[in-house]
């Protein structure tokens, strides 16, 4: 490509960025950039894509951006060529993502609760770690010590203050067969953490 050309790619890059913040529907837009994305990725057979973003020296920040989302949103839209659905499961909650644990979650109950409301719990609680400035959340793994002994499950926490919540998380098979918040939940890592978040309908830390 010419200097030229990198330019041009480098502006539809951006425009794609920007219709991403605004497109609901990830396929569609995966689909319309389908030929941008390839016409900036290089990827050697066997070997993962990288981005094609760096001509005589100069950088083409929005090219990069643009192939990393992209790879990204792609990886997330069929997450279950890679990984189980329990795993997926784990994958968003820490992403905070509630369109796709709709989407992943069979319609089951979760918490005593039938499946649409247990989701506006859950969105209850990431909309708390994001008033407290988080955009992610990383977990870690622990058990229940009280009334459900040995039950595994992750104490998810912010990626700005590690506010956190706990959860159990049965699963079956490779599968999520229920989610619940514990409260005598211990990590296998000591932490110092100061706020919990609790999965009820007022959402109350404590």
């Amino acid at each position: 490509m010419t200097a030229i050309e990198y330019q041009i790619a480098n502006k539809f890059c951006e425009e794609a960025l920007i219709e991403l913040k605004i497109e609901n529907d990830i396929p569609v837009w995966l689909k319309d950039n389908q030929s941008l994305f390839e016409s900036i990725n290089i990827q050697p057979i066997g070997m993962p894509g990288i981005a094609n973003c760096n001509y005589e020296g100069k950088w083409y920040e929005d090219i990069s951006l643009f192939h990393s989302v992209y790879m990204l949103k792609l990886f997330e839209e069929n997450i279950l060529e890679e990984k189980s659905q329990y795993e997926a499961v784990v994958y968003f909650i820490r992403q905070m993502n509630i369109v796709k644990l709709n989407e992943l979650l069979d319609p089951i109950t979760y918490q005593d609760e039938p499946k649409y409301k247990f989701l506006e719990l859950l969105e209850d609680a990431f909309c708390s770690f994001q008033g407290l400035g988080n955009s992610a959340l990383y977990n870690l793994e622990g058990k229940c010590v009280g009334c459900n002994d040995g039950c595994t499950g992750f104490s998810f926490l912010g990626n700005n203050d590690e506010s956190h919540m706990d959860l159990v998380i049965a699963e079956h098979n490779g599968r999520v067969s229920d989610i619940y918040d514990c409260s005598q939940f211990k990590c296998e890592k000591k932490l110092n953490i100061r706020k919990r978040i609790v999965l009820d309908k007022d959402n109350f830390p404590f």
